[in-house]
């Protein structure tokens, strides 16, 4: 999807507690948490193991809500398509 990582990692196939452990946020969430240096602190029982850019998950109209990021072994409720203004 292109969404980029500024801090930390992402989710790895190397690391398997990353599936039920780990946690990635966006920049408002942790403006939003307060938390400073926020690699490595725990929310909800998982580990932040990253931070990713803002980026527009609804209407670009709207505000960029604070967002979590988790893996599931759960059936997909939701399709992701990125757009490119070529075709």
């Amino acid at each position: 999807m292109g969404i980029s990582v500024i801090q930390g990692r992402d989710f790895s196939k190397e690391y398997g507690s990353d599936p039920t452990q780990s946690i990635i946020l966006n920049e408002t969430a942790v403006k939003q948490l307060g938390i400073i240096d926020p690699l490595g602190k725990m929310i909800n029982d998982q580990t932040i193991i990253g931070i990713v850019k803002d980026f527009n998950l609804h209407s670009i109209h709207s505000k960029i809500p604070p967002l979590t990021i988790h893996l599931t072994e759960n059936i997909f409720n939701k399709l992701l398509c990125t757009i490119s203004p070529e075709p």
